[in-house]
């Protein structure tokens, strides 16, 4: 049967202006008719097609396993793929029909190329999975924050008792006990710091400084700490010789992937690192920022399959018996917060690389303030001071170093008590500690009823486990006349912010 008597005139001109492409199959499984778009997509030209087994070349369906000649099944809007010329398989949205054409029969196949929506279909679903992974780790990130919160409210009547001791305890076995429990609350009130860290709310000291010097003093580091059996190379290939971060966490990002890639090459291996100028990644959040720098770390060491990579920067996940899963976690954290990203690609038995990226910032640094000393108070003509926290051993603690200097303190322990105490004394009021988060509201109200009242005439010495990032605090800090006072705290210090006023 020749193609001619198959489709003329106006069904010739039908069949190639159909919006999808088509071809036509007889009982043999040849193909014996075509229209220019399935040609245009298959990348064939008619000759080569005409007369051929189409499971051969254009369908990836095996001799016998033919869906509608071998099986009989009805096919609509099948999701399947065809084969171009060059072997590329393409997405297709299929659909057959069985037809009889001059008593013989037929199976007219059209398609639709779908490579596109299958594209928009894939990017859809990694931005899916990483809205989940960064709810995931924004939970995480909460309780670790509500933990070091707590965590801080009980380390600071700890110090800030131990402190009083100290000024009693003559024996010098007893201070030795004292100083013991004091370095514990320090140490404690590291860990809380680290667990804000990987809440992300921990305070980024964001300045300018000397990337290139980082680079130096870190490969210098990693020179004489790295296994004698791992070389490592370096290039510094940009010209950018400062960015604007924080030095310390970013080292500690990259430190966290060095000592991966060391474990990863036990037996030995190359360590690379590069340091060169890009332009900005698609995977970079701030979009307006055109210029970064790249740091890819390199090695040569066993690799990840495609299960692991896809966790790795998961908090706690780890493949590492003793690890704590949280290295990965915090390196991703610390260059988000950045404005930058990090990628990675490892193969199996090759080894792995990842690339972070830092944005280039040009911005004025701020003028350091100078630090003034404290000033010995006589205790005479102290204002009163109005004290608003929920934590009680806190609450007396804050009131002895007071009392102890000659100041009148009234106190609450809620909010709500805090607004009607306000009322009655706000006439007499000199000094607000306040504590932000209470266990009926925000201290937020509280300040926003004296604002309003008084304007910027009162001062007002916030206190908090969180730090300055967290939305209350940050909230508060715009008003004018407030300062801030970081849990777990000392008495003295506590007391040289009070008798020195606003800084």
């Amino acid at each position: 049967m020749t193609q001619k008597s198959l489709l003329e005139g106006n069904e010739r001109l039908i069949f190639e202006a159909l919006p999808t492409g088509v071809f036509i199959v007889d009982e043999q499984k040849r193909v014996v008719d075509i229209n220019t778009l399935a040609l245009d997509i298959l990348k064939y030209v008619k000759r080569e097609i005409l007369g051929r087994v189409c499971h051969e070349f254009i369908c990836p369906k095996k001799e016998g396993a033919c869906p509608i000649f071998d099986k009989g099944e009805e096919v609509y809007n099948l999701e399947t793929v065809i084969i171009r010329k060059d072997g590329k398989r393409i997405p297709v949205l299929k659909s057959c029909q069985k037809v009889e054409l001059e008593g013989r029969t037929y199976i007219i196949e059209g398609f639709v190329d779908i490579s596109e929506r299958k594209r928009i279909e894939e990017e859809n679903l990694k931005l899916q999975e990483q809205l989940f992974h960064s709810q995931k780790m924004e939970a995480v990130g909460t309780l670790a924050s509500g933990v070091a919160h707590e965590f801080k409210n009980i380390l600071t009547p700890i110090s800030g008792y131990a402190e009083f001791l100290e000024e009693m305890v003559e024996d010098p076995e007893g201070k030795m006990y004292l100083d013991i429990i004091k370095g514990a609350a320090e140490r404690g009130a590291e860990i809380a710091n680290k667990m804000l860290g990987f809440s992300r709310k921990t305070p980024v000291d964001l300045r300018k400084f000397n990337f290139r010097s980082l680079m130096g003093n870190f490969v210098g580091l990693l020179k004489t700490t790295i296994p004698k059996n791992i070389r490592l190379d370096f290039h510094y290939r940009t010209r950018v010789r400062t960015i604007f971060g924080d030095p310390r966490l970013i080292e500690q990002a990259l430190m966290n992937i060095v000592i991966n890639a060391c474990e990863a090459m036990a037996d030995g291996g190359v360590l690379s690192i590069v340091v060169e100028d890009v332009d900005r990644p698609a995977s970079c959040k701030f979009r307006q920022l055109e210029r970064f720098v790249k740091v890819g770390i390199s090695d040569t060491g066993h690799g990840m399959d495609e299960a692991t990579k896809v966790k790795i920067f998961d908090p706690f996940f780890t493949t590492k018996q003793s690890g704590s899963g949280l290295g990965l976690y915090t390196t991703y954290n610390i260059i988000d917060r950045h404005g930058g990203c990090i990628t990675v690609y490892s193969e199996k038995g090759v080894g792995t690389t990842f690339n972070i990226y830092l944005p280039v910032l040009k911005k004025k640094e701020k003028k350091r303030r100078e630090v003034k000393e404290p000033v010995e108070s006589d205790g005479i003509g102290r204002p009163l001071v109005f004290v608003v926290e929920d934590e009680k051993e806190i609450r007396d603690m804050i009131r002895i170093t007071l009392r102890r200097r000659g100041f009148d303190v009234v106190d609450a322990s809620n909010l709500t008590e805090a607004m009607k105490l306000y009322e009655r004394i706000k006439d007499e009021i000199g000094l607000v500690i306040l504590d932000v988060v209470l266990p009926d509201g925000m201290g937020t109200a509280l300040l926003n009823q004296i604002r309003k009242e008084k304007g910027e005439t009162l001062r007002v010495i916030v206190v908090s486990g969180y730090p300055k990032e967290f939305s209350e605090i940050r909230k508060i800090m715009k008003y004018g006349r407030i300062e801030y006072l970081p849990k777990p705290f000392k008495p003295q210090t506590l007391l040289n912010m009070v008798l020195l006023g606003p800084m």
